[in-house]
């Protein structure tokens, strides 16, 4: 009897101790798990910050074209709400109507690409679409993420360029006015000295040499003076207009300032040439100018210098030429004169 119930006590012993091992199995699972879980859910909360601080719109797209993630830039960026445009198919809003077949073929592409592998790629320059219509520049670069269970989650880190071009565009339009005369929107002295210095150096390096022509106008301090500025414009702004249309493509029409103007005849040095070249550009002056009804006429004296012989650099060459123009204008014979042919005349 006795023995028999040591044997249930040993038994019972057993049972018990094998449920404790078994329930601190348990609890060590189950704490293994939270502490897991717990990881887990610190690295998506660490993720979501991540993707919500960025300043660049985070986008991702599953493989049914279903947005599953959209970030506050986004939302700033696109005009959409989250609630417009996550668990839809709705990355058509985005796109500009002309550039959806196009965006959303490669996108095909791209999913086709990263089965079996994640795939990256370079960024782009595109164009995107804003909820109110507005078109405007972007940067798009695309990434894939592949899950146990095969799904692709396609994400795009997205760019917005407005303000980059804008910065861009400001300098070119200030580069432009500070090398433009704003007047006739022809070259101004700043740009002629620069051009003048590289022409210099090019032909000091195996250039064929060139002509420069100083123009003064004559006749336009009367309009001026008599009709007025806005009357003294409009013919500055015709008599620089003829200038360019006289020229060759590759020559150079600048104004000084005032009356004065410069033309840069590109490669030529022989003085036959230059004064049928001349005598054209006089003629397109002095053609009848109206404005209203008013019928102007004007004229040019011009002096002609040319590199080397006339003057070994810029400086050199636009003093001789403007001799040259100086005794043309006082001339009572020519409205045209070479610097060589000063001691001539």
């Amino acid at each position: 009897m006795g023995d028999e119930l040591e044997k249930k006590v040993t038994r019972l012993e057993r049972k018990v101790k094998a449920f404790e091992q078994t329930f601190q199995q348990q609890n060590l699972i189950a704490q293994k798990y939270n502490e897991a879980l717990l990881a887990l859910q610190e690295k998506e909360q660490f993720l979501s910050t991540v993707i919500e601080s960025n300043k660049n719109a985070i986008i991702a797209i599953n493989q049914h074209h279903i947005v599953t993630i959209y970030n506050q830039s986004a939302e700033k960026m696109f005009g959409y709400s989250k609630e417009e445009m996550l668990h839809k198919n709705s990355l058509k809003k985005i796109i500009p109507p002309y550039l959806q077949e196009r965006h959303l073929k490669a996108i095909e592409e791209f999913i086709e690409r990263s089965k079996g592998n994640s795939v990256s790629t370079h960024y782009h320059k595109v164009e995107g679409q804003k909820k109110d219509g507005i078109i405007f520049p972007i940067r798009i670069g695309f990434g894939t993420t592949i899950y146990n269970d095969g799904d692709i989650v396609i994400v795009a880190n997205i760019e917005d360029l407005s303000d980059k071009e804008n910065i861009v565009r400001e300098k070119e339009i200030m580069k432009y006015r500070a090398n433009h005369d704003v007047l006739t929107s022809l070259p101004n002295r700043l740009m002629l000295q620069e051009r003048l210095k590289e022409i210099v150096l090019q032909q000091k390096n195996g250039g064929t040499g060139f002509a420069l022509l100083y123009i003064d106008l004559d006749k336009f301090k009367a309009i001026n003076d008599t009709l007025g500025h806005d009357y003294g414009d409009e013919v500055l702004k015709i008599a620089a207009k003829r200038m360019s249309n006289t020229i060759r493509e590759e020559d150079l029409v600048v104004r000084l300032g005032g009356d004065e103007f410069i033309i840069i005849l590109q490669h030529l040095t022989n003085k036959d040439v230059i004064k049928k070249l001349v005598v054209k550009i006089l003629n397109t002056i002095e053609e009848k100018i109206r404005i209203n009804h008013h019928i102007l006429s004007i004229s040019a004296s011009i002096g002609v210098a040319i590199f080397p012989n006339d003057g070994k650099n810029e400086i050199e060459l636009m003093k001789n030429a403007d001799d040259a123009m100086y005794d043309a204008k006082q001339s009572t014979t020519y409205n045209f004169i070479f610097y060589d042919e000063l001691k001539k005349v």
